[in-house]
This record gives structure tokens, C-alpha cells and sequence, in this order.
């Protein structure tokens, strides 16, 4: 595919040699599932997938952006470009895709420590897969210096490799070599943190627990009933992961987010699942959710709709209490400001945000680095999708760590919620192919 003049008419159009975005977008026939590029690719490689059937895989990155506060990430809202659009879906809105961690502010520990709290980019490449059909975008800063055969070539050696055939992955293993922290130390923990709830201190803490696995190669996981995604943080660091939950989608000034809290395991009867639509413990831990989102998406809507009583979402191997809250802004709120206004919310923090933050940084025995932040992509008009990173783990070469919390409020168990996180380790190792 010859995009030589579409390159030209880029330069001439920025004859003053300013520099621009250029951007060719194509459809092409594609029959991959895209295990090649989640095994082979060298190249840095963000990959999610919705259940709506909509998939975004960027190889590569034209522009990156490694932030190290919600000051900074809340100012990629105001940066300009000079996108010059060829090919076809020539008036979509240009894409920046990422991520932010747990606590963007506290700097990372152990093995997240050469790891930037939040990661941004406008993809080199980017495959768009929408039901069966399939577009890629190349983008490319240009200015007076730029060769456009080049970058004529860049790109027909990017179209040429997307039909070569992949590597046959070879049988997953994988070993548990720890649980951090131990049965012991998790039991010690939880006292402590009850007799906070008991004592008023705090109403509601996500205690979570990790995993240290033994693997023998990358990570694939299945289609699920969630949202899948990886994403490369460093050349050998992965974090990837199959959530249930949505932070905050925006489009055309409509807002979407939801309230995911409260666990019961799959298989029960329906007289259990009644039980657990109406379990004490479970709405308590649940409508903390609800409230704190409901209160922040207030303050920015002039419309809102919540249903009164949660609903039973049904996963692979989990249900769990469900409410979606939708609403009108408005004004044109960048998305980047609403996600930063609602992270992280009760659902994998607790409640008061400050004191149960600082509880958590002084009990759990290990960062969390980017589990429970959130994953997903803005536009240039302020619209996008972000979901909260839970169900996550973060491969490194042989090893992969894996992450799972739950709610503790007055009426918790302990042995209960040691089973609950078990669980949702399960959600995430059985989606492993």
C-alpha cells in the first residue's frame, strides 16, 4: 500500500515544516486472533479487549508520556496536536491509551520500582477490531527532517508482518511459591483492621493479598465475560488482567460508571443468591460503593439514574452485587478529571479515602503498584474509557504476580474473606490459557 502522497500532502499542508501529527488509517482482512503479537512481539504492546466485541491493540509507541502525579496526568487534557488524518474514518478523534496506578503519589517499591506510577502514549500502530471487521492506524510526528519513503516503508513492512504466522505457545505451568502475606500474618492483620471498623475509626478497608507464581512463559488469557487487557510497563515487566469493573466511560456528555462490591461463589442455588441480594454484610460492604460514587457523579451531572436495589452479576467463576450508575454532564468534564475524582473509589480502597489509605500503605506487606488503578484510553474531545485494574497480576520474565482484595466492614469474617480473595485469584488463573 502506497502512502507516499498521502505523506506529501501532509507536508505540504504544514509547508511552514511546523511539526504535525500524521495519521493513515486503513481497512484490512486479518484472520489473527492476536496470540502473535501478546507472544512475539519486541515492540511495546498495550492490548484490551471489551465484551461488547471491541478490541485495541497498539504495537509500539509514537509519543509517551511517564507520569508521576495526578497533577501531571489531569494535564494531558490540555495538549494540542497537529494531526494531519488520511485514509479512511478520517474525522475520528485521536486515541491516547494507558493507565495509572493504585496511589500515583507514593513512589514504587520492590518490583514496581522502575515502573512510572502512570503511562500514557499515542500508539505507533494501532489494530481496531469492531465485531469482524478490522482497521489499522499508523501515526507518525513529521517535520522537515522526515524521509517519506520511510516512512512509506515503516508502515508496508508493519502491514506485511500482521499475515505472518504465529508461534504455537507451548502448555502454561505455573507453581505458587508464595502467598504474601502468609495465613498467619493475614489473620494478625485482619484483627487489627476490624478493631479499627469496631471502633469507629474507619467504616470500610480493602485488605489485599499477592501471589508470587512460578511460569514458564507469557501470559494469554481467555475471551471471559470481562474486560481483558496488557500492557508492557517496562521491556520484561507485563501487567495484564480480566476485570469486571468499570471506572468511568464518557461519550457525547453521557457518563457511565458502576458500583461492583459484595462476592459469592458460582454454583450456589437460587435460594443462596437471594440470600446474598439480601445479605447484611455483603450490602453494607456494597452500598459504600454506591454512595461514594453516586455523591462524586452528583456534583458534575444534571441528570442521574441509579437503580434502588443491586443486581447479581454473573461471572466465570464469581457473582457479585452490581449497580450502574448513568448520568448527563453538564459540561464538557475531560474524563481525565472524572476518573481522577472517583480513584480510587470504596470498592478497592475502603472508606474515609485518606485514613484508609494510610492504613493500607502501613499494613499491607508489599505495593500494589498499578492493581486496583485503572486501565483504558481518552480522546481529543475529552470522551474514553477507563476500567478499575482488579483481577491483575504483573508478569517479569519466569514470574508472575498475582493480586486479589476484599471489603472488610463490621460484620466480616475472617476466614470468609481469606475464601473470597482465593476466589478471585481463581478468576484470574483460570482465565490463563
Amino acid at each position: 500500500m502506497d502512502i507516499i502522497n498521502d505523506i506529501k500532502a501532509a507536508f505540504k499542508k504544514n509547508s511552514s515544516y511546523k511539526e504535525c501529527l500524521f495519521r493513515y488509517t486503513t481497512k484490512i482482512n486479518l484472520k489473527s486472533d492476536f496470540e502473535n503479537f501478546l507472544l512475539n512481539t519486541k515492540n511495546n504492546l498495550f492490548y484490551i479487549s471489551y465484551p461488547n466485541n471491541i478490541t485495541y491493540i497498539a504495537i509500539d509507541r509514537c509519543k509517551e508520556y511517564m507520569l508521576q502525579s495526578s497533577i501531571e496526568l489531569i494535564n494531558l487534557k490540555d495538549i494540542k496536536y497537529n494531526l494531519n488524518s488520511y485514509g479512511e474514518k478520517k474525522n475520528s478523534p485521536l486515541k491516547i491509551f494507558g493507565g495509572c496506578s493504585f496511589n500515583i503519589e507514593k513512589k514504587g517499591e520492590d518490583i514496581w520500582d522502575d515502573i512510572p506510577k502512570s503511562l500514557f502514549f499515542i500508539p505507533k500502530f494501532l489494530i481496531i477490531k469492531n465485531n469482524n471487521e478490522y482497521y489499522v492506524s499508523y501515526h507518525k510526528f513529521i517535520d522537515k527532517s522526515s524521509n517519506p519513503d520511510k516512512i512509506n516503508s515503516e508502515f508496508n513492512l508493519f502491514l506485511k508482518n500482521l499475515i505472518n504466522p504465529f508461534n504455537i505457545k507451548e502448555k502454561t505451568k505455573l507453581s505458587i511459591d508464595l502467598n504474601i502475606p502468609d495465613k498467619k500474618m493475614y489473620s494478625n492483620i485482619f484483627t487489627n483492621l476490624s478493631a479499627s471498623i469496631k471502633n469507629q475509626d474507619i467504616e470500610k478497608i480493602v485488605l489485599s493479598r499477592l501471589k508470587k507464581i512460578s511460569i514458564n512463559n507469557k501470559v494469554i488469557l481467555k475471551k471471559t465475560s470481562s474486560t481483558n487487557f496488557y500492557i508492557d510497563l517496562t521491556k520484561n515487566k507485563r501487567f495484564l488482567g480480566t476485570t469486571p469493573e468499570l471506572l468511568i466511560k464518557v461519550k457525547n456528555k453521557k457518563v457511565k460508571t458502576s458500583a461492583i462490591a459484595g462476592t459469592l461463589k458460582k454454583h450456589s442455588t437460587k435460594s443462596n443468591l437471594n440470600n446474598f441480594l439480601n445479605d447484611k454484610k455483603e450490602r453494607s460492604e456494597h452500598q459504600y460503593v454506591v454512595d461514594d460514587l453516586k455523591t462524586k457523579i452528583n456534583n458534575y451531572c444534571k441528570k442521574i439514574n441509579i437503580s434502588e436495589n443491586p443486581k447479581v452479576l454473573e461471572l466465570e467463576y464469581l457473582y457479585h452485587l452490581y449497580t450502574s450508575i448513568n448520568g448527563t454532564l453538564n459540561d464538557n468534564t475531560h474524563i481525565l478529571e472524572l476518573a481522577n475524582i472517583l480513584h480510587p473509589t470504596p470498592a478497592v480502597l475502603g472508606t474515609p479515602k485518606d485514613k484508609v489509605l494510610n492504613i493500607i500503605e502501613k499494613n499491607e506487606p508489599f505495593d500494589r503498584g498499578w492493581y486496583s488503578g485503572y486501565i483504558g484510553w481518552y480522546d481529543t474531545n475529552g470522551d474514553g474509557r477507563f476500567d478499575v485494574a482488579i483481577r491483575s497480576g504483573l508478569q517479569t520474565n519466569s514470574h508472575l504476580y498475582c493480586y486479589a482484595g476484599g471489603g472488610l466492614v463490621k460484620e466480616s469474617k475472617e476466614n470468609h474473606e481469606w475464601d473470597e480473595t482465593e476466589l478471585k485469584f481463581q478468576n484470574l488463573l483460570l482465565a490463563i490459557k
